[in-house]
């Protein structure tokens, strides 16, 4: 074998060596992210337990946990609104998975979603938004936020989710 053959040999064998180890770390780094994203999906199932239960212990927490969800729309192909009040967690989530549904069920143009009167949203809130903007994507439906409060828009920030909805009101917090 000439020299300048085994040098590119040697070269070569280098290089794959090197991009063996990248995706080594590649495959661990993946692993840890999955691993911290399931770590931080218990805890915050843990959070949203823990608080349903110190919710519970006082009637005035109980209150707060409730949400009520008002609808009015004008029916398939118009712009339909439905508007969200009160904290939305673990415990009623469903009822606005539900509420929503039922208004991309129709097949709006557009759908604006008032969140003015909600003050808190936790995760399983912000799946249910996630679902209702993917559904509102295939069938052809503009899903519009409308006026996050501090805690939810927040969120929605730290999370980047903003990026997927198109949001209108106030200025985000940045």
């Amino acid at each position: 074998m000439s020299p300048a053959l085994f040098a590119e040999f040697s070269r070569i064998r280098e290089e794959r060596q090197l991009l063996d180890h990248l995706h080594s770390n590649l495959f661990n780094h993946l692993m840890l992210v999955l691993a911290l994203l399931q770590i931080g999906w218990i805890l915050g199932r843990a959070c949203a337990c823990l608080c349903v239960d110190l919710a519970k212990e006082s009637d005035e927490g109980a209150r707060e946990m409730s949400s009520e969800i008002d609808t009015a729309g004008e029916g398939a192909g118009k712009d339909d609104s439905i508007a969200i009040h009160g904290r939305i967690t673990v415990e009623n989530s469903g009822e606005m998975n539900s509420a929503l549904a039922n208004a991309l069920r129709e097949k709006p143009a557009k759908l604006s979603v008032d969140l003015s009167g909600v003050s808190y949203i936790d995760t399983s809130g912000l799946a249910t938004l996630l679902q209702a903007a993917g559904v509102a994507r295939k069938q052809g439906t503009r899903l519009v936020l409308d006026a996050l409060q501090d805690q939810p828009r927040y969120l929605l920030e730290i999370t980047r989710f903003d990026r997927l909805f198109d949001i209108e009101g106030q200025e985000p917090s940045r």
